[in-house]
């Protein structure tokens, strides 16, 4: 009889993949983050929008809440946290009701910017393309958070790595989180 071998944890590729698919949402956002911090865009597009500002604060909050959250959740679901599915959930949860958030904003602005520039050109504000592209990139990205939920919700690679992600479990997850338990210990079945 030989020396028993050793049980090797199973590589989990799929992890690697989806966190690093989520390179362009971190991009996005320091795209964002860099206009945000450009005071001479803001005065700028104070002339046409005077409530553009709304938009700067709301991307100075949200921008590292949804970074460092996201950096947070890859990190845990790379070390393999019992937890880190249900809180990367709780991420994209967040992370979406942002970006409906941002959506709407930028919808809003997109449409006084527009009249705007149509009234001092003395054009139809349908011919004032303004922040079309903007409200586009927002979608998308609103749409690929989403995707990424509900691979969260319904992969199987997730359910065995981390046991089931339901909204029934990660409800219970913040609830005993609330009532003073730690993560790892919330997240036992």
């Amino acid at each position: 009889m030989g020396k028993p071998q050793p049980v090797l944890r199973p590589r989990r590729l799929w992890i690697v993949v989806f966190t690093i698919s989520w390179l362009p949402i971190l991009v996005g956002l320091a795209q964002r983050g860099q206009i945000a911090l450009d005071s001479q865009f803001w005065d700028n597009l104070g002339i046409f929008v005077p409530k553009a500002v709304g938009l700067r604060i709301y991307w100075i909050i949200m921008i590292p809440l949804v970074t460092g959250s996201l950096l947070l959740a890859a990190g845990l679901l790379l070390g393999r946290r019992r937890y880190a599915a249900l809180l990367a959930s709780a991420v994209f949860i967040t992370a979406i009701a942002m970006n409906i958030g941002e959506l709407a904003i930028v919808t809003a602005l997109h449409s006084a910017m527009a009249r705007s520039i149509a009234t001092s050109m003395g054009v139809p504000s349908e011919r004032v393309s303004g922040l079309q592209i903007g409200i586009a990139l927002s979608y998308s990205t609103l749409v690929y958070k989403t995707l990424c939920l509900l691979f969260l919700h319904h992969g199987i690679q997730v359910k065995e790595a981390f046991g089931p992600v339901t909204w029934q479990r990660l409800r219970l997850w913040v609830v005993r989180i609330l009532d003073g338990e730690s993560m790892d210990e919330a997240a036992a079945d």
